[in-house]
């Protein structure tokens, strides 16, 4: 907020002090910054303020030669921030009770403070698991698994808080088929020699998830 103090009529000298800011509003009336006079101006630091409208005022605090006075209020609305919210699935085709990870995250659009809330996955608009919360840009992972064959729509909703609009991700779409999720054995030597009596013997064994497979070996 910049504020400036001008002398009045018939006045030379410039004035001194100190200028204060005051919002007056829907969500708050508050003392909001100071600010010393330099050459006639004062310029507060950044200020912030719920969301809502305001009326905000400079009072100059006068010196030796003015008299205090304040400003004419001026109009400021305080509006939420928009956000875009992203999802990244681990593969697009999983077996029936396949697991896939779903990656959310949901940005602040511009610098303040971290949007908190819930998301939720949807599949074919129907909830896809429990909501999981929001705390700040940082993405945000869950494991989910589908009973039935067919091709999901799958999408994040982002709740929005009284800082930030809630978001909608673009769709991704996930095929499930009926091949049941699996999964491969496969070894670094098909064959291993062994002598009477030797000791030592090892080979390494790789297991290969097969269309979403999560579970135990």
């Amino acid at each position: 907020l910049t504020a400036t103090v001008s002398p009045g009529m018939g006045g030379t000298v410039t004035p001194t002090g100190f200028v204060r800011f005051y919002a007056s509003g829907s969500a708050a009336s508050s003392y909001l910054a100071s600010a010393p006079l330099n050459k006639g101006i004062a310029i507060s630091q950044a200020i912030t303020l719920p969301v809502g409208s305001y009326s905000i005022k400079a009072y100059y605090n006068g010196d030796a030669i003015y008299s205090p006075g304040n400003s004419p209020a001026i109009q400021l609305a305080f509006v939420k921030i928009s956000t875009t919210t992203s999802l990244a699935i681990s593969a697009n085709d999983v077996g029936v009770l396949g697991a896939k990870t779903f990656t959310v995250q949901v940005p602040p659009s511009i610098n303040g403070s971290n949007p908190t809330g819930t998301y939720t996955l949807y599949a074919n608009g129907s909830q896809l698991g429990a909501s999981f919360p929001v705390n700040g840009p940082a993405s945000v992972s869950q494991i989910r698994s589908f009973a039935a064959t067919g091709t999901y729509s799958i999408t994040a909703i982002y709740s929005g808080d009284t800082n930030y609009i809630g978001s909608t991700s673009p769709v991704q779409t996930v095929t499930v088929s009926s091949t049941p999720a699996s999964y491969q054995v496969s070894a670094a030597s098909p064959t291993i020699s062994l002598l009477a009596g030797g000791s030592g013997y090892y080979d390494t064994i790789a297991l290969t998830s097969v269309n979403g497979y999560t579970g135990l070996v």
